[in-house]
């Protein structure tokens, strides 16, 4: 969900949606269900690191989510897990350390909490 939010805000419809489908049929990506046991999980992460650190709905699923997987390794670019990597035992790999000048030129739609 982290890539498809990214992707939707800043792809146009079509655009974004073939980028979805090409990342989550990749065959290193691991999609694993959602359900009660790991919603209840990610309610104590979110407990745990909305206060304190800023987390959301969305960050504490895919905290709740490496830990039950017993993952170590994430690739974002979004400040939370920049923030927790340390404490979390996570190897962050940031795939936009820098924003690129012709990405930064190009007219995207308007990000909906600016409406």
């Amino acid at each position: 969900m982290e890539v498809a939010h990214y992707l939707v805000r800043h792809f146009a419809g079509t655009e974004a949606r073939n980028k979805i489908e090409h990342f989550v049929n990749l065959g290193n990506v691991k999609i694993t269900d959602f359900g009660r046991p790991m919603m209840t999980k990610a309610l104590k992460k979110l407990a745990e690191y909305a206060y304190t650190d800023g987390s959301g709905g969305r960050d504490a699923t895919v905290i709740a989510t490496l830990m039950s997987l017993n993952l170590r390794k994430i690739i974002s670019h979004d400040e939370i897990f920049k923030r927790l990597a340390t404490r979390l035992k996570l190897q962050l790999i940031d795939p936009i350390p820098i924003t690129p000048e012709p990405f930064r030129n190009r007219h995207l739609p308007t990000p909906r909490n600016a409406r």
